[in-house]
């Protein structure tokens, strides 16, 4: 009985997480002046068709932000 219990938890949890990842399929870069594209894609750290969770989200505006060549960054999904 743990054992159904265990397996049926873990498969839960596997599919909420994925259910929340999301696949970068683009970059838009919008209100840059002094920065070009490419090096804010480097900063971000995240390739074409990889799969990002919210954690992941995160970790990129992080990236970016500490770079201080912005006010302000966001994420327009």
């Amino acid at each position: 009985m743990i054992r159904t219990i265990l397996y049926t938890s873990f498969f839960i949890v596997l599919f909420i997480c994925n259910a929340l990842s999301e696949i970068v399929v683009g970059f838009k870069i919008e209100g840059n002046q002094r920065v070009s594209e490419s090096t804010i894609i480097n900063f971000s750290e995240v390739k074409k068709n990889t799969e990002l969770t919210p954690s992941d989200f995160n970790k990129v505006l992080k990236n970016i932000y500490s770079t201080t060549f912005f006010k302000d960054v966001s994420y327009l999904g």
